[in-house]
């Protein structure tokens, strides 16, 4: 519901009171308009029917079912004024009793005393309430029709600039260098809100170019030094005469000069991920792929005396860039090696809905969520430098594929929900 549709909601809600409010004045002043009327009318016929009497006209010839003229006899008689009422008669031709108006009054005519009364037909209450409600009812209906019509006509012009901006927004890259190009309106708000945006991409552009090429500078510089340490202590391992304390000191200065190269590679291929670099999609076979990478890994498997198994379905296909699937398979596999027990148990399956990684370990002292977190990691393995499972939950974000872990009898498994790919034609389809 846009902006415009939800203002002119809120105002019909404020009418809809407003005219509730006006049924009750209209109906009140259109009651008060016809009782006046109506006595008015009373009145004047009250005034034909005294100066008739006057005159001589009998009162037989006066009386209907509307005039009831009695003569009173007696003592101490006087003239009361005419005065107003409602009262309920039968009406002469519906045949049944409805409200009317009544006059009464005893007027002295020719020394005699006359009580008159006269009655005539008024509106109902409930025609008058009901011919209101019908009324102001369709008065709103009408300008509930025009206003929805109009908002989503004015919006269609109104808000097409913001709306054009909106689109340019969704499209914006923080790899693409150039500024955004937004539309120029005549309207103040929306100049305004274009050149906060163009002010705060072109900001952010820059921010996001120089920290790409800070992290790229320093972690190419890094690892330049980190190559010749690692080279050096190398040749020092190799060196004669060194006793078991410097061997294992030199052993633990190696190690930690891997682990630190490591660790500058992974963040810089975090970052890349994060700033969605790799966008080269293609559809792969999975399948294949997979048993490439178990073949890859076949020497490091038997090594451990570990059991493979797996299930794999044929021509099972993924929209990923290549980069990232070769990284994300990597990672899983080493993890199943490297937390695996000496002659444990790796089992793949796959299917075109998921591929799911399991292998025998150790129950894990950590909550499971938390392994996909940079730098958590469980105690088994001291070599892991905690992002091997935070690099695959990014490479599963950017491609909208959901993780899983669960763990049973012994075994951890990673399940990763694929999606289904869309064929653009069959010809397509039998090439891959």
């Amino acid at each position: 519901m846009n902006l415009l549709l939800k203002t002119t909601l809120y105002y019909l809600i404020i009418a809809l009171a407003v005219f509730g409010i006006g049924i009750w004045i209209t109906f009140s002043v259109i009651k008060k308009d016809v009782d006046l009327e109506t006595d008015r009318y009373l009145w004047e016929k009250h005034k034909d029917i005294t100066q008739a009497i006057s005159r001589g006209v009998a009162v037989t010839d006066i009386n209907n079912e509307k005039i009831n003229i009695s003569l009173l006899e007696g003592n101490n008689l006087q003239a009361v004024k005419p005065y107003f009422s409602d009262t309920i008669v039968q009406h002469r031709i519906l045949k049944r009793e409805e409200p009317h108006r009544k006059l009464n009054a005893i007027e002295k005519i020719n020394d005699q005393f006359y009580q008159i009364t006269l009655y005539d037909v008024i509106l109902e209450t409930d025609d008058i309430y009901e011919s209101s409600v019908y009324s102001l009812s369709m008065i709103f209906l009408l300008l509930a029709l025009v206003l929805v019509m109009s908002s989503f006509l004015i919006s269609q012009k109104l808000l097409k600039p913001f709306e054009m901006t909106l689109d340019i927004i969704k499209k914006f890259k923080l790899q693409n260098k150039e500024p955004l190009n937004l539309p120029e309106t005549n309207i103040k708000e929306f100049n305004d809100l274009n050149n906060f945006i163009t002010e705060m991409t072109r900001k952010i552009s820059q921010d996001y170019i120089n920290l790409k090429e800070f992290s790229e500078n320093a972690s190419h510089e890094m690892q330049t030094p980190l190559a010749i340490a690692k080279g050096k202590m190398e040749l020092l391992l190799e060196s004669p005469n060194l006793n078991d304390e410097q061997l294992q000191l030199i052993g633990s200065t190696h190690q930690a000069i891997s682990k630190l190269s490591k660790l500058g590679q992974s963040l810089s291929i975090l970052t890349k991920i994060e700033n969605k670099e790799y966008s080269n999609l293609q559809k792969i076979n999975l399948t294949r792929i997979i048993e490439n990478m178990i073949f890859n890994f076949k020497e490091l498997i038997e090594l451990k005396g570990i059991r493979l198994e797996n299930e794999l379905e044929e021509n099972v296909f993924i929209n990923m860039d290549p980069y990232l699937l070769d990284m994300l398979l990597t990672n899983l596999l080493q993890n199943a090696i490297r937390h695996n027990f000496e002659n444990g148990k790796i089992k793949i399956d796959l299917t075109s809905s998921k591929l799911e990684i399991s292998n025998t370990g150790k129950p894990l002292k950590v909550d499971p969520e938390k392994l996909f977190e940079r730098f958590r990691k469980d105690n088994q393995s001291q070599e892991s430098i905690g992002l091997g499972l935070s690099i695959v939950s990014k490479i599963c974000d950017v491609n909208q594929i959901k993780v899983i872990y669960s763990y049973s009898e012994e075994m951890h498994s990673v399940i990763l929900k694929l999606k289904k790919i869309k064929w653009t034609s069959t010809s397509e389809f039998l090439q891959n």
